[in-house]
């Protein structure tokens, strides 16, 4: 988690963490960062910011990039939609996720135009994978897929270095 919060670009996305005595949110809520004031989720902007940037760190221990919450999401949807639990995972030894999320990555670089044809995956795609897993979407959403799955792998490996020890 990070405090830095005069590092935040303008105009983006993050999740703000409150303290536990923060008299507006008890659990971590969405906010847009716009010229040194937080809107969090469900404020229209209508009677101003919910934080200044002058004194949010009164009432938010810090915050994490809406990138990395939602690369945690969509994990968190795999194991629980997808049923690919770790003991799962585990049984990918051959770097098969990190083929699929290096799949997903190289699809977010390409054109639209091809984007559009692309619509098998590429050869790279791990066997014995069916291609019927090949879901792309769009630019972001195929990077926080691919993201989910390097978390996923790497979680494998530290697992597997856990079991030799």
């Amino acid at each position: 988690m990070r405090t830095d919060f005069d590092q935040i670009p303008n105009d983006s996305r993050v999740t703000l963490h409150p303290r536990p005595d923060n008299p507006l949110h008890d659990k971590p809520v969405g906010a847009f960062f716009s010229n040194g004031y937080f809107y969090c989720d469900g404020n229209d902007g209508a009677d101003g910011p919910d934080y200044y940037l002058g004194d949010v760190l009164k009432f938010i221990v810090g915050f994490t990039s809406g990138a990395i919450d939602d690369i945690a999401a969509e994990r968190r949807r795999q194991i629980e939609k997808e049923g690919w639990t770790p003991e799962h995972d585990d049984t990918h030894t051959e770097g098969q996720m990190a083929r699929a999320a290096g799949c997903y990555a190289w699809m977010s670089a390409q054109s639209d135009s091809l984007r559009e044809v692309f619509t098998n995956p590429p050869p790279t795609w791990p066997e014995p994978w069916s291609a019927d897993w090949w879901k792309p979407k769009d630019r972001r959403r195929d990077l926080v897929r691919a993201g989910a799955l390097i978390v996923a792998e790497i979680e494998r490996l530290d697992r597997k270095a856990e079991e030799r020890r």
